[in-house]
């Protein structure tokens, strides 16, 4: 009778052990939870930002030199102006520095962005949802 009194006793102290260690490590958890879907989010628009990339080279290329366009100067600012050549871009390379490329070449560009644009997502995806998973254990641990 004592041995079970003193076994239930330790079944209770390691209980609430338990929970206190679920607290510390869910208020460590939620908060990378949190950053990695920001970071998910983050990734999701350069993804939209590629797509919209893709589908400009492909319009440009139906467009016809001379056509009137508008080239944007700055956030909400344009200028009119003609276009002039539909077979090549100018990439931004860093260092306010341009470098012209074929359309198509642009298009590999932006594909292979696109995959490795993917697979940083596939990771942010991976790492979210072993958190999430975790964190859904502390909970039951807690109830």
């Amino acid at each position: 009778m004592l041995a079970e009194k003193i076994n239930k006793s330790n079944l209770i102290e390691t209980q609430k052990e338990d929970k206190q260690i679920a607290i510390v490590e869910l208020k460590i958890l939620v908060p990378q939870a949190k950053e990695v879907k920001s970071h998910l989010e983050n990734v999701d628009s350069q993804i939209q930002d590629l797509l919209q990339t893709k589908k400009a080279l492909i319009e440009i290329v139906e467009c016809k030199e001379g056509s009137p366009m508008l080239a944007q100067l700055a956030t909400g600012m344009f200028v009119k102006a003609e276009l002039k050549n539909v077979k090549n871009v100018v990439l931004n390379v860093g260092a306010n520095t341009g470098v012209e490329k074929t359309i198509e070449d642009a298009n590999k560009l932006v594909e292979t962005q696109m995959d490795e644009i993917q697979q940083v997502r596939a990771h942010f995806i991976r790492q979210f949802e072993a958190l999430r998973e975790r964190i859904t254990q502390l909970h039951a641990i807690l109830e």
